[in-house]
């Protein structure tokens, strides 16, 4: 098995980079990550970077609330939302265990389907961008994937795959969208 080097994640499937974002994290997470606006491969500008020990820098540029860019954070422990003076509103985390225990049809694959899962925080306008996805760390038995689902402005919903039926996870998630 290879192991990637870093994962990008693009949200959005605008034609026209400005719309779009993407999110860099290395595959064997220790805390760094990059938020940028653009697509995979041509970002057109950087939003923010987390560095390892978690300090948190934007770039020249960023509109301020006051004298900060942030205007409102909070977390649960598994799950995070950052509100910008911008209007930006980015959300994140983790939800709980979920157990794929239904056959998909005779491919041999199991899945779990999740809807309702509330955002910690209500976006405006435009429904969030959402990507989804379960990692090799958070599975007891066997890997596997998930797709999104619905997307509204207060919730979403996600499927988890796995070749093994009783498979447990975790479904993370980061979403992007307005807050004003």
């Amino acid at each position: 098995m290879s192991l990637i080097k870093s994962i990008m994640h693009q949200l959005g499937l605008s034609g026209d980079p400005a719309k779009n974002f993407t999110l860099s994290v290395p595959a064997a997470p220790d805390g760094t990550m990059k938020l940028a606006r653009g697509n995979a491969g041509a970002t057109t500008q950087d939003i923010m970077t987390v560095d390892a020990a978690g300090k948190v820098a934007f770039p020249v540029g960023m509109p301020l609330s006051g004298n900060a860019p942030i205007v409102e954070s909070g977390n649960t422990g598994d799950e995070s939302w950052v509100k910008f003076a911008d209007g930006t509103m980015i959300q994140w985390g983790r939800r709980g265990v979920i157990t794929t225990n239904v056959a998909y049809g005779a491919s041999g694959l199991f899945s779990v389907s999740v809807s309702n899962l509330m955002f910690l925080q209500v976006f405006v306008g435009d429904a969030a961008k959402i990507s989804c996805q379960v990692t090799a760390a958070d599975w007891t038995t066997f890997s596997g994937w998930a797709s999104l689902g619905s997307v509204a402005l207060d919730r979403f919903g996600a499927v988890a795959f796995s070749g093994s039926s009783l498979a447990t996870t975790r479904l993370r998630y980061l979403a992007i969208g307005r807050w004003k």
